[in-house]
């Protein structure tokens, strides 16, 4: 397997796993308070909406070229570097918000 299929496939699975948080997140976002429940929502939106930037940076990195690859790859760990804090981020707060 090459080097660009083994990351490419690594990626698959992060994202896989950065999936499982949000809907874990989303279901603690149905058994919150009224009063949490707006912040969960707004949350998970960016959440969704990173991992969908993600995918198609991924998308990306697929159909690169092999002169462009390293470009693509350095894009998509700019956005996975986002998607972790935020992912991270959220996960503190709610857990923050369930303790106080």
């Amino acid at each position: 397997m090459s080097d660009r299929q083994h990351y490419v496939d690594k990626m698959k699975l992060k994202l896989e796993q950065y999936s499982n948080d949000i809907e874990a997140l989303e279901i603690k976002a149905k058994s919150a308070n009224l009063d949490v429940k707006d912040d969960y929502h707004k949350k998970i939106v960016k959440l969704k909406q990173h991992r969908d930037d993600a995918k198609v940076k991924l998308d990306e990195l697929l159909a690169s070229t092999d002169s462009k690859w390293q470009e693509v790859k350095n894009g998509f760990e700019s956005v996975w570097e986002k998607m972790s804090h935020s992912i991270s981020s959220a996960k503190e707060k709610f857990t923050d918000k369930e303790h106080s």
